[in-house]
């Protein structure tokens, strides 16, 4: 039986190999079966490293992305997301933009050398920072070899950094200022998202790999239960932790795990974060495509959206968006291609009409126009623009995010109805 076949090479690495007729099983060194992953998965280089020494936080309308070199700057400095709005916001009609500033990668580097805690390495006890951790996990054999272990330690890291990492006073009297300039309120909700220096790129996007989260200014740090002073009904949403939650979600099991799949060198990857508005009760979120991601022959957009608040990427159980494909000739919609409702309307019902798709569709069709593409390699047309947009909760269309989409590559954003 297969269980009494690999009964003696329990805990150990082994290459199978299988014909139709018989099989082998071979014990392996973990060089070797590294060797075998690393030429059965896709390499991905870090283009632009982490910036150490930029520390300025900044309005996202104040980050310079007008040259190609500009803008790899700035993903060393503030991450993907960060970039591709503030290069999105520089030709946007400002009635589609949100405020947002971004929050420098120098502070997530800072934050992991300056935290230590004690940890067994090699059978013994050191105290170790952060960084070194990992430094020291990715040089160990069974760290790399043994899917539980690194499940485990990556847990115990991320848990750490949230419950005991200490953010430096100096930055978070910065972002406290930074959200009363932006927000024109110290005491509103805003929304930490990641961006790191190795997403939304045409290679690896890393969607859906990282952390958001809410955050008040006015809560005080380290706090915990009782009512946000930014909002009664939520609890309290401290800044601190707020940031470290986003910072701890890079080290993440299965973003680790995404990232190693794409053999991309955890070392060169970096957290940025970008602070922008907090929505409630908005009509609808979605997902747009200026072009069909699977199909190259088909022109049309594609966007996907649903009710509320509800989540397009990683819907709930039982539920499916609203898939709609609009056809756009010289910046404006000329058809519009129903494909399939939202599971969350009733029948007939739609959650975006026929105007708001028009709308909709002209404001992709602009940022088709001017956004700046760098396919590389690749075929200019095989590079679409993938952007998350919302109807608030007074009907204005908001886009919030950008990012190039490279037609055929798998993406864990793409929703299941497509």
């Amino acid at each position: 039986s297969p269980l009494t076949a690999f009964a003696s090479f329990d805990g150990e690495l082994v290459r199978l190999a299988v014909s139709d007729l018989i099989y082998s099983i071979e014990k392996v060194s973990l060089a070797e079966a590294e060797q075998f992953w690393a030429a059965q998965r896709p390499s991905v280089a870090v283009e632009h490293l982490p910036d150490p020494d930029f520390e300025a936080t900044l309005d996202v309308l104040s980050i310079a992305t007008a040259t190609a070199e500009a803008r790899g700057l700035a993903v060393g400095r503030f991450g993907g997301k960060v970039t591709g709005l503030a290069t999105l916001y520089a030709t946007l009609d400002p009635s589609y933009q949100t405020p947002a500033f971004g929050v420098p990668t120098a502070h997530y580097l800072r934050f992991m050398q300056d935290n230590s805690w004690t940890l067994t390495v090699a059978g013994s006890q050191q105290t170790l920072s952060y960084a070194d951790t990992i430094a020291a996990w990715l040089a160990d054999p069974t760290f790399r070899s043994d899917t539980a272990v690194r499940r485990a330690w990556l847990h115990a890291l991320a848990a750490e950094m949230v419950q005991r990492g200490k953010v430096g006073p100096a930055l978070l009297d910065d972002l406290r200022a930074r959200v009363a300039a932006v927000f024109g309120d110290d005491a509103a909700m805003v929304r930490l998202r990641s961006s790191s220096n190795a997403e939304d790129g045409l290679e690896f996007n890393g969607a859906g790999l990282y952390r958001s989260e809410s955050g008040c200014a006015v809560d005080p740090d380290g706090s915990s239960g009782g009512a946000s002073a930014c909002d009664p009904d939520k609890g309290r949403r401290p800044l601190d932790r707020a940031l470290k939650l986003v910072w701890a979600s890079l080290w993440d099991f299965g973003a680790f795990e995404e990232r190693e799949y794409y053999q991309i060198d955890h070392r060169d990857v970096g957290m940025g974060v970008l602070v922008s508005t907090r929505y409630e009760d908005e009509r609808a979120n979605g997902v747009a495509f200026t072009g069909d991601p699977i199909d190259a022959e088909d022109g049309r957009y594609t966007i996907n959206v649903q009710l509320g608040e509800v989540d397009v990427v990683s819907p709930p159980a039982g539920t499916t968006a609203e898939l709609d494909r609009v056809t756009v000739t010289n910046g404006e919609v000329v058809a519009i291609d129903r494909v399939a409702p939202s599971s969350l309307v009733e029948p007939g019902e739609v959650v975006l009409d026929d105007a708001q798709l028009q709308e909709l569709g002209a404001v992709l069709a602009g940022v088709a126009g001017t956004y700046p593409v760098e396919p590389g390699e690749h075929a200019p047309e095989d590079v679409l623009l993938d952007l998350e947009f919302k109807i608030d909760a007074q009907g204005k269309l908001v886009i919030k995010q950008i990012r190039p989409f490279l037609r055929g590559a798998s993406d864990p954003s793409l929703p299941t109805c497509l």
